[in-house]
Formats: C-alpha cells, structure tokens, sequence
C-alpha cells in the first residue's frame, strides 16, 4: 500500500532524502520547507501522513500540528 506524505523540514538536505527515501519505497512525496506552505498543502492534498519538523523558521510546528 502506498501512501501520500507531506515531508515538512526547513533542511534543504535533509528534506531531500527523506523524500528520496519515502519514493524508493513506493509512496508519494510531497515537500516543503514552511510550515504556513504546509498548513495549504494539508488542506489541499490531504496527504495520509505528515512528517514534520518542529523548528519550522516561520511558524513553529507545533502550531502546524
């Protein structure tokens, strides 16, 4: 089974491999480093699962979740 993710990390890098690592296994990746980009992309896609970072530079991801 597959499933949509929203990879939310501030880290360039780090955001990448998440998301290289997540596709490898068959899943859907979508990516941002924002977490008010992440509050549209929630509302949008409605992905299945949220991997998300809690020290967002513009909202902390706390107030995200």
């Amino acid at each position: 089974m597959t499933a949509t993710i929203l990879v939310v990390e501030d880290e360039r890098k780090l955001r990448e491999l998440l998301r290289e690592m997540l596709e490898r296994e068959g899943h859907t990746v979508i990516s941002t480093g924002l977490g008010a980009d992440a509050l549209d992309i929630a509302r949008r896609m409605l992905p299945d699962l949220v991997v998300l970072d809690l020290g967002l530079p513009d909202i902390s991801g706390e107030e995200v979740a």
